[in-house]
Formats: C-alpha cells, sequence, structure tokens
C-alpha cells in the first residue's frame, strides 16, 4: 500500500511540475508576444514618420515624393500629410500637361 501512496504522490509532483512549467512557457510567451506586438507597432509609426519626412522634402525628387504618398495613403496615412500629397499629385499632373 505504500509503494502504490509513493507512486501516486511521484506522480502528483510530476504533474504539478509539468503545470508549473506549462504557466511559465505560457507566461513567456505572452511577455514575448506583447513585445511582438509593441515592436510591430513602432515599426510601423517609424514607417509612416519616414513617409511624411520624404513627402514633404522639397530635397527629394518629385517622383520618390510622390511614391511615398502613395505608399503613405495605402498604410492608412491621413489628415494633413494626405493633403499635400494630393495637393503635390494635382500640381505635378496638372505640370507635365504644359
Amino acid at each position: 500500500m505504500a509503494e502504490i501512496i509513493m507512486q501516486w504522490g511521484s506522480i502528483a509532483t510530476a504533474l504539478i511540475a509539468l503545470i508549473t512549467l506549462i504557466s511559465l512557457i505560457f507566461a513567456k510567451l505572452s511577455k514575448i508576444t506583447k513585445t511582438f506586438g509593441d515592436i510591430k507597432e513602432h515599426t510601423e509609426e517609424n514607417y509612416l514618420n519616414n513617409l511624411r519626412l520624404v513627402i514633404m522634402s522639397h530635397e527629394m525628387p518629385i517622383e520618390e515624393r510622390l511614391n511615398a504618398g502613395e505608399k503613405y495613403v495605402k498604410s492608412g496615412g491621413n489628415g494633413q500629410i494626405k493633403a499635400f500629397y494630393k495637393k503635390l499629385q494635382k500640381e505635378y499632373l496638372e505640370s507635365e500637361e504644359n
């Protein structure tokens, strides 16, 4: 009888250790997932910021500015920069017609 109790005790100890290990793994995965989410958010924000800089830069060739504007709008960029891009696009098309 003592052997059975010791075997069940060993099994219970192993299960508790396994459950603890699994919960630690899930906690780490949760933290990693959050970190990757934060990195993705910052990367997208930096991408839009870089596109804004290109669109607004008078030193850049107009084609690059228009290309950046198209990417900016496709990436969900909006507001004053989008309006400026549309104005830039219109001015470029008008200059090409002349």
